[in-house]
């Protein structure tokens, strides 16, 4: 029955039917990117690629050339999309306060969710991946206690000056 509706279809019908596939997607690509919650300054973005070809055809790849070009047309903060959208933050004002260690932060889930870091088995343990909020405070209350205590950091030292004089 289903083979029916398509005993007619030849090549010129399949490559409009693409073509109007294709054509609805790139329109709602562009409307989900124009519409976007707080949108942010950057290079203008392409369907299935995003930014790979201002990346790999302008700065052949090189990132500190991309992001400096991006800082210096875009400012202080821009957005990019490789395969999700990424916030760029160029000042180190803004990189402190996300990355402070204070549990009063408003920014403790600094990366998002990523299927790779649960299939390795890290989601959820140590400080810098962890999005579980109970995890991550008792990570980093055991992580001050333990590493940066002072009886810790006098043995470091001397064993840091210990192996420094042995290889003089």
């Amino acid at each position: 029955m289903a083979f029916k509706l398509f005993e007619n279809f030849e090549i010129r019908d399949f490559l409009l039917f693409l073509s109007a596939i294709l054509t609805i997607y790139v329109a709602q690509y562009y409307y989900k990117y124009f519409t976007r919650v707080n949108p942010l300054p950057g290079p203008f973005p392409f369907p299935f690629v995003g930014n790979l070809p201002q990346y790999y055809l302008w700065f052949n790849g090189e990132n500190k050339k991309f992001y400096e070009y991006n800082y210096k047309k875009y400012g202080d903060i821009c957005e990019v999309q490789f395969n999700e959208r990424a916030i760029v933050l160029s000042r180190t004002e803004y990189i402190e306060k996300l990355l402070t260690p204070s549990t009063k932060n408003s920014h403790v889930v600094r990366f998002p969710d990523n299927e790779g870091l649960e299939e390795l088995g890290i989601e959820g343990k140590g400080i810098l991946l962890n999005q579980d909020l109970k995890s991550w405070k008792y990570n980093r209350q055991f992580f001050s206690q333990a590493i940066l205590s002072p009886k810790f950091t006098n043995e470091a030292i001397d064993w840091t000056n210990k192996l420094f004089n042995e290889l003089e």
